[in-house]
């Protein structure tokens, strides 16, 4: 079974019962304990009174102390294992695209945070990361069928993306959120021609282009820089 974090486990451990007594002719009696000397002494003590709720909060060796018609007793034991749920960051980092044609839609590949999900753990490749775009749609198993191209949808600029993580040995799950956004792109506004006076007749003169950052775009948080050719400026 697997550890839903809750600290305790409730798992029915009867459940065994059919491969217990395949071989045990009825009728019989059954008792289950968790320390043997309790099953070997057959008093009573420490026997687990309701097997179908029986409650841990580690792996744990059950032993059944099967009695016979003739009140002969014998041990059988099994193992009752809890797996941990798989470790994912309590902060996964967002995905960011430019909205390089301003309509608010652009293709993500959400795959590129699959490390970051998965960098807790020791073996990541034991692990299975999907991708849905609702929290409905992970709660009825719909991903999202292309993870490494996906447009994301509906206003604001900002989308939830939901994660399921699955060891693929236990089948235990964890389930986490990241946002992608479209970040708009600054506008920016053609400066009036910039001219000086040539004082020494050279033909050169120092310009102070920063002067004009606060005419071409004056929002604070956009960082503007000064190229000498369109090629320049495209190569950042």
């Amino acid at each position: 079974m697997c550890d839903d974090g809750s600290g305790t486990q409730t798992v029915d451990v009867s459940g065994n019962e059919t491969a217990i007594v395949a071989n045990v002719p009825a009728p019989y009696v059954l008792e289950y304990y968790d320390v043997l000397a309790n099953a070997q002494s057959g008093n009573g003590t420490g026997e687990i009174l309701d097997p179908t709720n029986y409650a841990t909060s580690t792996s744990q060796t059950i032993y059944v102390r099967v009695i016979n018609a003739d009140n002969c007793a014998s041990i059988a034991e099994f193992n009752v294992v809890v797996n941990p749920q798989p470790s994912v960051p309590a902060n996964i980092p967002n995905l960011e695209e430019c909205d390089d044609d301003t309509d608010g839609v652009m293709t993500f590949d959400l795959t590129d945070n699959e490390a970051a999900i998965v960098a807790n753990e020791p073996n990541p490749g034991d692990y299975t990361v999907t991708y849905y775009a609702s929290a409905g749609d992970r709660t009825n198993g719909t991903a999202v069928p292309n993870a490494t191209a996906f447009a994301n949808t509906g206003s604001p600029d900002i989308m939830t993306i939901y994660v399921l993580v699955e060891d693929t040995s236990t089948g235990c799950t964890t389930e986490a959120e990241f946002d992608i956004e479209v970040i708009a792109i600054p506008t920016a506004t053609m400066p009036v021609t910039y001219e000086l006076c040539d004082t020494n007749g050279d033909s050169q003169e120092q310009f102070d282009l920063s002067t004009l950052d606060t005419t071409v775009n004056n929002d604070p948080n956009v960082t503007i820089t000064y190229h000498a050719t369109q090629n320049d400026a495209d190569a950042g």
